[in-house]
């Protein structure tokens, strides 16, 4: 019934290359139990979503309705005016300078008052710099041509004692010297200024009379845009007003 210790087998011998094994085993868990706690320590930690127990409600945009339209009545914005039906010429071969006629639309679509569209004359470059001359300074413009031509030779002639600046319906042409070649600033009173050298200013006059007909042209439509500007004036109004009658 009971074995004596003959009989029980030996115990077995761990040898040392299983030891050292094992103990690799164990330091290699640690490791990388450390190494996990490490990385939850610096993982961010997840927010819990925060359910509001009150349905939503649209009064923050309510509330930011009436601060932009209290804003817009106490400080209107002007908005540039805004320049259709345009005709563009180039002045330069590279098309850096520019004429562009087109009828010019002063007023907002939610202004209260009304300006009548007008003709506009616009020389301008690729850079941005652009002046705006009305008729008066275009006819000035072509009728002194003669005048400013020999402004440009004599400031190309006599450099050290450059001509007195010119002035026409309101705006000031200066002339110089750049490059060894004559120069013309056309400057307006609210600053807005564009140079242009003889040639560009040559190439100028000879679309005089393209440009002359495309000014008739314009002014015989102002009154039809002028319609359809109120018409389109009166369907935003109406549109506005059914918006802010749906709205809760």
């Amino acid at each position: 019934m009971f074995s004596t210790l003959a009989d029980r087998p030996a115990p077995k011998s761990i040898s040392p290359t299983e030891t050292a094994d094992s103990e690799a085993n164990d330091n290699d868990n640690k490791r990388r139990r450390i190494s996990s706690m490490d990385d939850r320590q610096y993982l961010p930690r997840r927010q819990e979503s925060r359910r509001s127990s009150h349905p939503p409600t649209d009064a923050p945009v309510e509330d930011d309705r009436r601060r932009h339209q209290e804003f817009r009545s106490n400080f209107p914005v002007e908005l540039p005016p805004v320049r259709i039906l345009t005709t563009r010429y180039l002045l330069t071969t590279t098309g850096y300078k520019y004429i562009a006629i087109g009828i010019t639309i002063k007023t907002p679509w939610y202004s209260l008052h009304t300006t009548p569209s007008y003709v506009d004359i616009a020389l301008g470059d690729k850079q941005g710099r652009e002046i705006s001359l009305t008729l008066d300074m275009w006819k000035g413009l072509i009728e002194r041509k003669r005048d400013v031509l020999s402004c440009m030779e004599r400031a190309l002639s006599d450099v050290t004692h450059p001509p007195s600046p010119m002035s026409i319906g309101g705006m000031t042409m200066r002339f110089g010297v750049i490059n060894n070649g004559s120069i013309v600033r056309i400057e307006l009173p609210n600053l807005a200024r564009v140079a242009m050298v003889r040639t560009t200013l040559l190439k100028l006059y000879n679309l005089q009379f393209c440009v002359d007909r495309v000014i008739r042209a314009l002014n015989a439509a102002t009154e039809e845009v002028d319609a359809k500007f109120l018409r389109y004036r009166e369907i935003a109004a109406a549109a506005m007003k059914m918006e802010t009658s749906i709205q809760p």
